[in-house]
């Protein structure tokens, strides 16, 4: 049966950070007390912090009570505090700067086959949506990389409650289209266990963009997808099953 809706993961999928979060967090302390730190120092500990926060307060620390600014604040001081950065005072201006940076363009570049294929699938008035694992500052950050206009419908794991690879962020996408069955609407990301399989648990036809060789996408030791996977080497290819 043909497609009626798609939808995509945002980040890594239609978008991606221009430079790390070590190269960013230290031009930004540089910019604003001109303290040079090494980026590499900044990634380690970010990734430390990233995956104990999501661990123990996923979903930006819905189950605890606080808000997605509280827990990427809290992310934000551990990381620069361990990478050298003791003064709670300059940690609190940077990372209100890097805040409001993150929810703006410099920050991100849109991948260039997106916006052509965006083109063509509302040529062909597909409706189109996101479900992404990102906080509410997607909102703000869609118009100024001049992708929301081509969006029916963006959800948020803050939003749904439920942040992937959970099925309910899913089930709440899909809720809203009573008379589109989900075996009807495609979804689009870049990580196997993310994306496309809790899609596909959820009763849709997704999609695994790679659009560079990347390990982490594959789930055995040969680095070689299942042979039932579908794939697409450029976000172009799903015009080819629409």
């Amino acid at each position: 049966m043909p497609l009626r809706w798609i939808f995509f993961d945002a980040t890594n999928t239609l978008f991606g950070v221009r430079s790390s979060a070590g190269e960013q967090y230290a031009e930004a302390i540089f910019k604003l007390f001109q303290i040079q730190m090494p980026p590499s120092t900044i990634n380690r500990h970010f990734e430390i912090y990233w995956k104990q926060f999501n661990k123990t307060k996923p979903n930006f620390g819905q189950s605890s009570g606080i808000t997605a600014k509280e827990w990427w604040h809290q992310l934000v001081t551990h990381t620069l505090s361990d990478s050298g950065l003791k003064c709670q005072s300059k940690i609190d201006t940077a990372f209100e700067r890097l805040w409001t940076q993150y929810r703006s363009s410099p920050s991100w570049s849109v991948y260039p086959d997106v916006e052509p294929t965006l083109i063509k699938l509302k040529e062909k008035q597909l409706p189109l949506g996101i479900i992404s694992n990102f906080d509410q500052r997607l909102h703000d950050l869609l118009p100024k990389l001049k992708l929301n206009h081509y969006f029916d419908k963006v959800i948020t794991c803050v939003a749904a409650g439920h942040a992937k690879p959970d099925l309910g962020i899913f089930h709440y996408a899909l809720r809203d289209l009573p008379d589109i069955p989900a075996h009807q609407c495609a979804y689009i990301g870049d990580s196997l266990e993310v994306d496309y399989y809790p899609a596909e648990k959820a009763g849709m036809i997704s999609y695994l963009v790679q659009r560079q060789s990347d390990p982490n996408l594959t789930p055995n030791a040969n680095n070689t997808l299942p042979t039932n996977v579908r794939t697409l080497k450029s976000l172009a290819d799903i015009l080819n099953y629409v």
